[in-house]
This record gives structure tokens, C-alpha cells and sequence, in this order.
């Protein structure tokens, strides 16, 4: 696959261009069947439903007081 033959060039350009309409294809229909209709949500409304935004400050503070504590230490230059 590493020659400069214009055959193997477009042999894997038409590859990548199956590849890629398959991935595109794939994110229509997914986008259609969200749009169908209110309630044809199949994966993201599941998942901000079990989202819980108090665990998710209690980790946000967590992360920044040991920030500020690594900080803290003594990691300033050296003079």
C-alpha cells in the first residue's frame, strides 16, 4: 500500500470512499430517527436522565482543591 501506482491510489482512495459513506450513512439514519418524532430518542436522553449533577460538583470542588493544594506545597521556582 506504500507505492505511488495511480491503480493502488485509487483502490484505496475507493476504500476510503466506501468506508466513509458507510460512517455517513450511519449518522444519517441516527440523526433521522431522532428527528422522527418527540419521543424517538434512543441514546442520548437516557443517558441525561441518570446524569446526577450533585456528583458532578462534588467532583468538580474535589478536583479543585487538590489543585490548590499541589499548588500550595511549595512548586513555586526556586530562587
Amino acid at each position: 500500500f506504500l507505492s505511488s501506482n495511480a491503480k493502488d491510489i485509487g483502490v484505496l482512495y475507493l476504500i476510503f470512499a466506501l468506508f466513509a459513506g458507510l460512517i455517513g450513512t450511519a449518522f444519517s439514519v441516527l440523526i433521522r430517527l431522532e428527528l422522527s418524532g418527540p419521543q424517538n430518542n434512543p441514546g442520548p436522553e437516557r443517558l441525561f436522565k441518570k446524569f446526577d449533577w450533585k456528583d458532578y460538583e462534588k467532583k468538580l470542588r474535589d478536583i479543585k482543591l487538590n489543585a490548590h493544594m499541589f499548588n500550595w506545597k511549595g512548586y513555586e521556582k526556586k530562587s
